[in-house]
């Protein structure tokens, strides 16, 4: 996720701002994951989380800085973890899951310092705080949006990895995201067709791909989507949005066809139509808040949601490219989920095979879905 090649050697971490010695020191610091990529111009997590240490910090005149790991892997985000308390850090913000399982010996070894761990789950280690969101909403956003622009064929694609003995493995924020985004243009055209005095069935092609990286064999598959009539493909997980973007090139199609993930990526290409974000950002402004006013939720794991403006889509000119749908329309849809007028339960088990997909499409009653196994 997070990227700028450095140079470094082993069990030294280069600091972002260093040209030789710093003896400086730096009360808020960040960790970054992806050592070996764009370190805080990843334009994903990495960068979102030090735009919104900048922005706290700089007014405040609270020192800050970001730290590069020499290697990904528990030695060297230790090593990471020591050098930031070296340099006088006294809230340490980890930017990715990675760090779960290195979080937790570096604060039980720094027990005076604040830790907070973006995008996953620990409990009950006094001085961490850790945040996920609410993948389902911001999921549903996004398939809403596309139901009501009037779209009725999307896809959906969802990153997924291997296990160390080659079992295949969906994460929870994969399934909320995608079981969302059903349920949102589900309700868009049942919307729409109270209206338009017809009943509509949308056509939802859905599929795990067990990569998080973009390659050929994936973009080609793709393009057989898109050949088929699917408009529009929401590609969940690292760099697989790429894929889709050229199979949106190769196929030299008209229109945006193509969801982000996570953040607002239409950075990458005209054809991403919109994004289902996470609010890096807002979380990590949220945390420095309780921190400096002694509000320091350590031992908990916080969920952010609408509630917390945390998740939703990017209503920018160039990152919000509907015709149909608008903004106010948008806006709408937000409140109702902050009120509660939209309530949906997300069985996780149901999306993570192709059974529980087709039984949760079914109760929907106007969703007719195509599973395909990815495979490569």
């Amino acid at each position: 996720m997070n990227k700028k090649t450095l140079l470094i050697f082993p069990l030294l971490i280069t600091l972002a701002t260093s040209c030789g010695p710093d003896n400086k020191t730096y009360e808020v610091a960040l960790i970054l994951s992806n050592a070996n990529a764009q370190a805080v111009n990843d334009h994903s997590f990495n960068e979102a989380a030090y735009t919104a240490i900048k922005d706290y910090c700089e007014p405040r005149d609270i020192s800050y800085n970001y730290f590069v790991p020499p290697s990904e892997d528990e030695a060297g985000y230790l090593a990471t973890f020591d050098t930031a308390v070296e340099k006088g850090a006294k809230i340490i913000i980890c930017a990715g899951y990675s760090f779960t399982s290195s979080i937790k010996l570096a604060a039980n070894k720094y027990q005076d310092i604040s830790f907070v761990l973006l995008d996953d789950t620990l409990e009950n280690i006094d001085n961490c705080v850790s945040i996920s969101f609410n993948e389902e909403e911001s999921g549903y956003l996004a398939g809403y949006a596309l139901g009501m622009e009037g779209l009725s064929a999307v896809g959906f694609v969802g990153g997924g990895q291997k296990d160390g003995n080659g079992n295949d493995i969906i994460l929870d924020p994969i399934v909320r995201f995608g079981l969302g985004y059903v349920k949102g243009i589900s309700d868009a055209w049942k919307e729409k067709s109270s209206y338009l005095a017809n009943e509509e069935v949308i056509k939802v092609y859905y599929g795990y791909c067990y990569t998080f990286e973009a390659n050929d064999r994936l973009s080609e598959i793709l393009s057989q989507w898109y050949e088929v009539g699917t408009e529009a493909i929401f590609t969940c997980g690292g760099s697989i949005t790429e894929s889709a973007i050229a199979a949106s090139e190769h196929l030299n199609l008209t229109e945006p066809s193509v969801v982000g993930v996570d953040v607002d990526q239409s950075y990458l290409s005209n054809y991403v139509l919109t994004s289902a974000m996470k609010n890096i950002a807002q979380a990590v402004l949220l945390q420095l808040e309780a921190f400096y006013n002694n509000a320091f939720e350590g031992g908990r794991h916080l969920t952010y949601s609408v509630e917390e403006n945390a998740v939703g889509l990017p209503t920018n000119e160039t990152s919000f490219k509907f015709k149909n749908f608008t903004i106010q329309q948008y806006e709408e849809i937000y409140r109702r989920l902050q009120d509660d007028e939209i309530d949906f339960d997300i069985n996780l088990d149901l999306g993570k095979t192709e059974q529980g997909v087709i039984q949760f499409a079914n109760e929907l009653e106007n969703v007719d879905i195509t599973w395909s196994d990815i495979v490569f």
